[in-house]
């Protein structure tokens, strides 16, 4: 069997999870996730069929709260002993949540000058915004 890799992803990043089997007869494979299998038709869960005995668990985009968890692939061809291999989603927050940031813009019309402030305080939560306009004749 070949293992999935632990991976590291950012908040609303994308995560490809890779598992592949081999037998005779060739097993049937399954993500699960907290020990609940995870279905074909998950609305951000996307599981592939690669060929050569691999499947693909792509999660997109990945939620902190949510997403962050141990993750096994699980083969079985019912001869034998059911192979299960495991991997550990880590999450982590955008480089700017929980930070403010500010942004300046400046833009020249001709007779009027526009000065514009935004301030963005981001969380995993939400993202709030404050914007200050300045409108200069001359």
């Amino acid at each position: 069997m070949v293992a999935p890799e632990d991976q590291k992803v950012s908040q609303n990043g994308i995560a490809n999870f890779y598992c592949a089997a081999t037998g005779s007869p060739v097993p049937e494979m399954e993500w699960h996730k907290s020990g609940q299998r995870i279905g074909r038709h998950h609305k951000r869960y996307l599981t592939v069929e690669a060929g050569d005995g691999a499947l693909v668990l792509r999660i997109e985009p990945v939620r902190a709260r949510r997403d962050q968890d141990t993750y096994e692939c699980h083969a079985d061809n019912r001869v034998g002993s059911a192979a299960v291999a495991h991997a550990r989603l880590h999450v982590y927050a955008d480089a700017q949540s929980g930070q403010n940031q500010s942004v300046s813009l400046l833009l020249l019309w001709p007779y009027t000058r526009c000065s514009m402030g935004l301030t963005t305080e981001k969380s995993l939560e939400k993202t709030n915004f404050d914007m200050m306009l300045e409108f200069v004749n001359g």
